[in-house]
């Protein structure tokens, strides 16, 4: 333990050198390492995490990012949608997902993405895949997301195609509102409805239709959190006077759809009541640099195609190195209330949506 302290000086004061992703083969178990007094103390002390690498057998390294990322998006749900994809089932690799921020000198403007990192050897196994599987135009995650997949593997962006980058994500990004709710059970819960349709507790969510918000649904996103008896639903801010009015009517409206004898697979609490809690994600900035080199001319091809795709502005020669910092996230918290159970004869579903569930469960 002493060595391993030793060994990595932190300078976070004084010049930032110890930074990036460290990999240390030990012969302890990765739980007593992490756990040990001086080298937990040590991290918190600095700054810095600890993880378990998922590939035993060689590093991982950076490839790129997806863009268009929410920030409580959860990634492992994520992560299980992109595998659960013919492309990967059929090549399999190991791959990890986690938060970061693009950012441009321009207009000083930023956005979250979520970058990939795949082990050295799957480096153009792991970039093939994302380039055909994750563009503008395929919704393989949960909500119904496109996320469009741009390489840092021998690329560069400049500021130009990062602001245009930038504001296609914000689209998706900003003026969201969640709210936290206690009381439902696990999202991915088959549920039976009295339609005879099974769907998952997420795409029920999904599919509660609203009249007169943006997209004439309650929500446009809906997933787990760390804590299993609260889930985050997400709406557009602009919506939330409505959201907020439809609340009180939700676990009544969930029960007219659902068969009676399933209403434990749905509510956690006996008497079926719901808990909510709101919340306000804003975004910090920060200062970590990636480091690229000359982009090569599939890397350029692919980017330039998406970059197309994104806006009419033509994409510019890559000479920048890109930006991309991780950030905190902050929250302001509002008072948590009891929902009482109004009667509401009003359908929160559309036949369409009723249709796309049992199409897509």
């Amino acid at each position: 333990m002493v060595g391993a302290i030793n060994y990595f000086k932190s300078s976070r004061s004084a010049i930032k050198s110890l930074a990036g992703n460290y990999h240390i083969s030990s012969t302890l178990p990765f739980s007593e390492f992490k756990s040990h007094p001086k080298n937990s103390s040590w991290l918190g002390l600095n700054g810095y995490h600890i993880i378990f690498h998922e590939s035993q057998t060689s590093d991982m390294v950076l490839i790129g990012f997806l863009s268009r990322v929410r920030p409580f998006t959860w990634r492992e749900d994520l992560k299980r949608d992109i595998m659960e994809t013919p492309q990967w089932k059929a090549n399999p690799f190991h791959f990890r997902l986690y938060f970061s921020i693009l950012s441009s000198n321009l207009k000083a403007a930023m956005t979250p993405i979520m970058l990939i990192e795949v082990d050295w050897p799957k480096i153009e196994q792991g970039l093939h895949f994302f380039r055909i599987t994750m563009d503008d135009e395929q919704r393989i995650s949960s909500y119904g997301i496109p996320y469009p997949f741009f390489s840092l593997n021998k690329n560069r962006l400049s500021d130009k195609e990062r602001l245009q980058i930038i504001t296609d994500s914000r689209q998706h990004t900003d003026n969201i509102s969640i709210i936290h709710i206690n009381g439902l059970g696990n999202i991915d819960n088959l549920i039976p409805l009295k339609k005879q349709v099974q769907v998952k507790l997420r795409k029920l969510l999904l599919s509660i239709h609203q009249t007169n918000t943006s997209n004439n649904k309650l929500f446009i996103q809906v997933e787990r959190q760390s804590d299993p008896d609260w889930i985050t639903a997400a709406f557009h801010l602009t919506d939330t006077e409505l959201v907020l009015q439809c609340l009180p009517t939700l676990s009544k409206l969930i029960q007219q759809y659902v068969t009676p004898t399933s209403l434990h697979n749905v509510f956690t609490a006996p008497d079926l009541s719901l808990k909510f809690v709101t919340k306000t994600i804003p975004i910090k900035k920060g200062n970590i640099q990636i480091t690229t080199v000359p982009v090569s001319a599939e890397t350029q091809d692919h980017t330039t195609r998406l970059l197309k795709k994104l806006s009419s502005a033509s994409a510019q020669k890559r000479n920048i190195v890109p930006s991309v910092n991780t950030r905190n996230i902050q929250t302001m918290k509002s008072p948590t209330f009891m929902v009482t159970t109004i009667p509401d004869q009003t359908s929160p579903f559309t036949q369409s949506s009723l249709e796309d569930m049992q199409r897509h469960p």
